[in-house]
């Protein structure tokens, strides 16, 4: 499947893409390297779009950067 995981201020404004690429199934990790954004509330997307036309997958979560 391809993934996409990207952040977004609370503007809806596109921070960051952690991820972009096509991943088989299993356990992944990401690190967000956030030492030039200033503490707030962020966004993250997850996105899943299958290689074999199957159903696509979204989900946004909101999360608090606190440094």
């Amino acid at each position: 499947s391809q993934i996409k995981i990207i952040i977004y201020n609370s503007i809806g404004e596109n921070i960051t893409e952690l991820v972009n690429l096509n991943q088989g199934a299993g356990d992944y990790t990401v690190t967000w390297e956030a030492e030039n954004v200033p503490s707030g509330i962020y966004f993250y997307s997850i996105e899943a779009i299958p290689s074999d036309g199957s159903e696509f997958f979204r989900s946004v979560k909101k999360m608090i950067l606190l440094k």
